[in-house]
């Protein structure tokens, strides 16, 4: 499994340094479970053509534009475009004023902002055949009512469960169960 981050040019280097451990690592922690595979992950930063893009506005144009540069970028460096390589564009902003994130079901192309934490998890799941309908609401080691990844209307009263809902980590599984 091959995960590109690529750092848009707004998120300065100081955020950069965090995003592995902070956004990232508990997300790959959960899919290298699912999947039971390990992630190698690349980050990029100042790609001319990639992190320059203009992420703001219509997320289906910019998601579009995404995958536009994402397959000359593979292209380009013979790299794969299937179920087990994904390119992660992360902004430093939202999307428009309710949009944190795009991309499209089962599909390598992902942007995510850092407006959450959940963010990055909640694309990458939709990524690899996570669903809004298969999230969940459970409860966390302190009895707080906390959100899986993908759950779709993030509210700040309440915890982040740090993974997949069961059914979530059975799409995954599932879509990735094809790759040898």
């Amino acid at each position: 499994m091959k995960l590109f981050v690529f750092y848009h040019d707004d998120v300065d280097t100081g955020t950069r340094r965090i995003v592995p451990r902070n956004y990232l690592q508990s997300c790959v922690i959960e899919l290298e479970k699912v999947c039971d595979r390990e992630f190698v992950i690349e980050y990029l930063s100042s790609v001319p053509g990639m992190t320059d893009i203009d992420y703001k506005g219509g997320e289906e144009i910019v998601l579009k534009d995404w995958i536009r540069r994402v397959r000359a970028f593979a292209g380009q460096r013979g790299l794969s475009l299937d179920r087990t390589h994904r390119y992660l564009l992360v902004t430093g902003d939202k999307l428009s004023e309710s949009i944190l994130g795009v991309t499209y079901a089962g599909h390598y192309a992902v942007i995510a902002s850092l407006y959450s934490y959940q963010v990055i998890a909640h694309e990458l799941g939709h990524s690899f055949g996570a669903t809004h309908e298969d999230a969940e609401l459970q409860y966390n080691a302190f009895g707080l009512v906390c959100e899986t990844y993908v759950f779709p209307d993030r509210q700040v009263s309440r915890a982040n469960c740090y993974q997949y809902s069961l059914k979530n980590r059975q799409n995954i599984a599932a879509f990735l169960g094809a790759v040898d």
